[in-house]
């Protein structure tokens, strides 16, 4: 019931000059108290350091490559050096499919992992052709059902299983006679379709609270007057919003702008709860509903030790940066990964380590563990949601922080039809 993580790791593009950057000093991703005489070891990274969801995967970037510097500073995997290859994606999924190919067919990358849920549907014939596993946030219509040829992994929930605790945790909390009205508020993209499609699944069979409006927008939308005065309108409770980047910014200040926000509370998923994201509209992104994995979350260091040294790592790296959880998860990413490919080298040398040896590793050696209590790539099902089962509902304040509202929400397993890929479909 606890604490869980992983983004894998990697680079392409514009990014051979930002990753040298971002590594603070040296004169490439690799340290130098790595075995020179030993071969790189190449980790791909699909992320969007520019378009509408760059303000939440730069900073995820950053983290990570302070912890490949930890990493190599310290030996790399065994002696090794790890080489992250990062593909600005744009959140197109053009880009990621033919940066991930060519992660796989030129840049010999031994695994790779994605910041958008958007990618894993488009990446999956690529992992099976070139037999390179790729850990992603995923929409399970995309995963199921799990096959002995998939290397396709998730790491972490979708939004989904956080809606599912938000939402009983309301029902927990309900006083009133009458169920809440719940609104709808979506991104014209596959994630966002398949997460609502289970939402409104339990919504109707599970909670049989009244949907009285759904709306949407695309990821290139300017305006949402239309959508707040049609949900405004339908007077809900609730308004669970399934989106991200630029049209979720948009959402929260029209909503503000316009008053809905007086008479109903926004659910958000966790980008809300980033300072860098809420510096967008603090007040407009403040009294949010928002679900945070426990075992990233900083101020949960008591409880998970290793956030403690992470911290250390954040605050010599980039003293005065906000260390919020999106920079947890990079950090968690990269352990996570060191531990796979050690793992890997160790069982079957490094001359025989492959992408279908990473495979097996995920699927056995992982299976049930962590990467010091953070994280790791994993297959879903009904019940274990891939890692973290636990998360914390918190409400956003006025001072960039957040108001705990309950601790350690154990996700509620989906019914057994939610095994079907037709059910998030």
């Amino acid at each position: 019931m606890r604490k869980q993580l992983s983004l894998a790791v990697a680079v392409v593009g514009l990014i051979t000059l930002l990753a040298t950057a971002m590594v603070g000093c040296g004169q490439s991703a690799q340290a130098p108290a790595v075995d020179s005489s030993k071969k790189v070891i190449k980790v791909g990274w699909l992320t969007d350091l520019t378009g509408p969801s760059a303000l939440s995967c730069t900073p995820m970037v950053e983290s990570g490559m302070d912890m490949l510097q930890e990493i190599n500073a310290k030996g790399g995997i065994l002696g090794h050096p790890v080489e992250y290859v990062i593909v600005d994606t744009k959140y197109d999924t053009n880009l990621a499919v033919t940066g991930f190919e060519k992660l796989c067919a030129q840049d010999n990358v031994w695994c790779a992992t994605s910041q958008s849920a958007n990618f894993p549907s488009v990446c999956k014939p690529l992992t099976e052709r070139y037999k390179v596993p790729l850990s992603s946030i995923i929409e399970y219509g995309t995963v199921l059902p799990v096959s002995q040829n998939q290397y396709l992994f998730g790491n972490g929930p979708t939004y989904a299983d956080y809606y599912r605790c938000s939402l009983n945790w309301i029902k927990d909390n309900w006083k009133k006679a009458d169920p809440p009205r719940i609104a709808i508020m979506g991104v014209d993209m596959a994630f966002s379709k398949s997460n609502i499609k289970g939402v409104k699944w339990m919504l109707e069979n599970e909670l049989k609270w009244p949907i009285v409006a759904t709306e949407w927008m695309s990821m290139s939308s300017t305006n949402a007057t239309s959508q707040v005065t049609n949900i405004k309108n339908a007077n809900p409770d609730y308004i669970v919003l399934c989106s991200a980047g630029n049209p979720q910014i948009i959402f929260h200040k029209t909503a503000k702008a316009m008053g809905l926000t007086d008479t109903a509370i926004i659910i958000d998923t966790f980008l809300c709860s980033i300072p860098m994201f809420r510096m967008a509209d603090k007040d407009a992104m403040t009294g949010v509903i928002t679900h945070i994995p426990v075992a990233i979350y900083p101020q949960m260091a008591d409880e998970v030790p290793m956030l403690k040294e992470i911290a250390a790592i954040h605050k010599k790296n980039r003293p005065g940066t906000p260390f919020d959880w999106v920079r947890v998860s990079a950090y968690a990413g990269a352990l996570s990964t060191i531990d796979g490919l050690t793992a890997a080298i160790e069982k079957y040398g490094f001359e025989n380590v492959n992408g279908e040896k990473i495979k097996e590793i995920w699927e056995t050696d992982l299976t049930g563990k962590t990467a010091h209590g953070l994280g790791a790539p994993g297959q879903w099902s009904t019940t274990d949601h891939i890692w973290c089962h636990d998360c914390i509902i918190a409400k956003t304040t006025e001072t960039y922080d957040v108001e705990i509202l309950y601790k350690w929400y154990h996700m509620p397993p989906w019914p057994s039809i939610a095994g079907d890929p037709g059910f998030w479909q």
